[in-house]
C-alpha cells in the first residue's frame, strides 16, 4: 500500500531528483514538478529540458539540463529560478561550495548570491563526456573525454591544475 499518490497529467519517462529540504523534483518529458514529502504538488513548470546533472548546497538544489535554452537552475520549495549567465554542465558540491564544469571551463558557484567565478578557462572543444567531483579539501577532480583526448585532472581550490593524467584509449 502506498503512502500517497499524485495524479499528474504528464506522459513520458520520469526522472526523480531529491530535494535537500525533503520532497522531490519530478521531471517528465518537458515538465518539471515539485512535490513535497507528503505528495503535495508545490509547483509545475512546462517546456523544460531533460536533466543532465544535479547537486545540493544547503537547502538549495542546483539542476543542469541539456538543450539550447536556459540550462542551469536553482530550485527550492518555491520553485525553480534560472541561473543567468551560465550554461549547464557537470555539477559537484562539497559542504557549502558548488562547482560547474562546462565547455567554457570550471566555475565556482555561490548559490546564495546567485553569482559565479571562472576558476579555470577551458579551450572550446566538443566534449563527449565528463564528470566532476568536489573533494573535502576544496579541490575538484575532473574526468573528461573528447575526440582527441581522455584526461583526469585535479584542480586545487583556486582552480589551478595540481596534476593531470592522460587516460588510455580503452576508457572511451
Amino acid at each position: 500500500e502506498s503512502l500517497w499518490a499524485v495524479d499528474l497529467d504528464v506522459v513520458g519517462f520520469p526522472s526523480l531528483i531529491p530535494q535537500p529540504q525533503g520532497g522531490i523534483v519530478l521531471v517528465v518529458w518537458d515538465n518539471m514538478i515539485g512535490l513535497s514529502a507528503t505528495g503535495e504538488v508545490l509547483w509545475q513548470v512546462e517546456a523544460f529540458d531533460r536533466p543532465l546533472d544535479w547537486t545540493s548546497v544547503g537547502d538549495q538544489l542546483l539542476l543542469s539540463t541539456v538543450g539550447r535554452g536556459q540550462s542551469l537552475w536553482l530550485i527550492d520549495e518555491s520553485g525553480p529560478r534560472p541561473w543567468d549567465g551560465l550554461m549547464g554542465g557537470n555539477l559537484a558540491s562539497q559542504g557549502d561550495e558548488a562547482f560547474l564544469f562546462n565547455d567554457s571551463g570550471l566555475f565556482k558557484l555561490d548559490p546564495i548570491a546567485g553569482s559565479h567565478e571562472l576558476l579555470s578557462e577551458w579551450p572550446q572543444e566538443s566534449l563527449r563526456s565528463s564528470d566532476l567531483l568536489a573533494l573535502e579539501d576544496g579541490a575538484t577532480l575532473l574526468a573528461y573525454i573528447n575526440r582527441s583526448d581522455r584526461r583526469l585532472i585535479l584542480f586545487d581550490n583556486d582552480g589551478d591544475i595540481s596534476w593531470q593524467r592522460a587516460l588510455p584509449a580503452t576508457f572511451a
